[in-house]
């Protein structure tokens, strides 16, 4: 996974209808934007969600 794809997803993440103070990656990506039925489909989903978190903590969108 690169951090063109993990940029995309947080592009979506970021301006999706949620709470600021408060979000899931999950409800924010799926099922709009992802799969998560397949065993596949769920380990690519959780290595995309932790790669998001860290991307957001590195770049210090939140602390």
């Amino acid at each position: 996974m690169n951090e063109s794809e993990i940029v995309k997803y947080f592009n979506i993440v970021l301006l999706s209808e949620k709470d600021d103070k408060f979000f899931n990656i999950y409800e924010c990506l799926v099922p709009k934007h992802l799969k998560y039925e397949t065993k596949d489909e769920k380990e690519y989903f959780n290595e995309l969600s932790e790669k998001i978190a860290d991307f957001l903590k590195s770049r210090k969108y939140f602390n």
